[in-house]
């Protein structure tokens, strides 16, 4: 077996952190690296217009960090 079978369900390390613990300052700075090195605020920019011709006038955005990345987009 590979464990992956079964779901596990524990709290990401990231949420237990306080905003400023300088390990989720690293953290988010990295995934802030990584989408832009990997262009995901424009793929998920191109995306939205495909599938929601009118901008909506709210985006509820849910277990998504500091809210950087939808802020990109917008």
């Amino acid at each position: 077996m590979s464990g992956l079978e079964q779901r596990q369900l524990e709290p990401e390390i990231l949420d237990g952190l306080a905003g400023d613990d300088p390990r989720a300052l690293a953290a988010r700075r990295d995934l802030r690296r990584i989408n832009a090195l990997m262009f995901q605020a424009r793929i998920m920019a191109s995306l939205l217009w495909k599938f929601v011709p009118r901008p909506p006038r709210r985006i509820l955005e849910i277990g998504a960090g500091d809210g950087s990345f939808m802020l990109a987009i917008a």
